[in-house]
């Protein structure tokens, strides 16, 4: 496994006086590709096993021919909430050709936790949040990251098989 770590922080008070707390935890990012003779079609096959592991956001489906070859480039998160303000995002890129029969599929883990509001306490609460509960709620993204991708992974191998058969 691949595990990385980057950590992003940005609190800043917006134009209409809102206050935003942003922050990004990234902790897996890892490379996988499959075999398949449709890259269209195994890429919303794809969307479709991994929405059992949250709930699903469809940023980019994308289906390109040109002449002989044929494109597909799908992008998606899924999200699972742990609290009303944390939640952990595996972000999927696909990109397959026809010609190549391949699909490749990037995916990054993170945690993302975001308070927005424009009263005095919500600023306060934010900063209680970050002092007190977040190394806790990072603590438990961890770990219900690490099951999530165990299972993901082994829907990936599995697919890849059934490609191959």
């Amino acid at each position: 496994m691949n595990w990385k770590r980057k950590t992003g922080y940005i609190s800043a008070p917006s134009a209409g006086r809102v206050f935003s707390m942003l922050i990004e935890d990234t902790t897996y990012s890892r490379e996988f590709s499959i075999n398949t003779e449709n890259a269209f079609s195994s890429g919303l096959e794809l969307i479709d096993v991994f929405s059992k592991h949250g709930k699903v956001i469809e940023k980019k489906t994308e289906y390109l021919t040109d002449g002989p070859r044929k494109e597909a480039k799908i992008e998606f998160d899924i999200v699972k909430e742990i609290d009303d303000f944390s939640s952990i995002i595996f972000s999927f890129s696909i990109f397959g050709d026809d010609t190549e029969k391949k699909i490749y599929i990037t995916i990054k883990g993170f945690l993302r936790v975001e308070i927005n509001d424009d009263s005095f306490f919500s600023k306060v609460f934010a900063e209680f949040y970050f002092l007190r509960l977040f190394q806790g709620i990072k603590k438990v993204s961890v770990s219900l990251m690490k099951e999530q991708m165990k299972n993901i992974e082994k829907e990936i191998a599995r697919i890849s098989k059934e490609s191959l058969a």
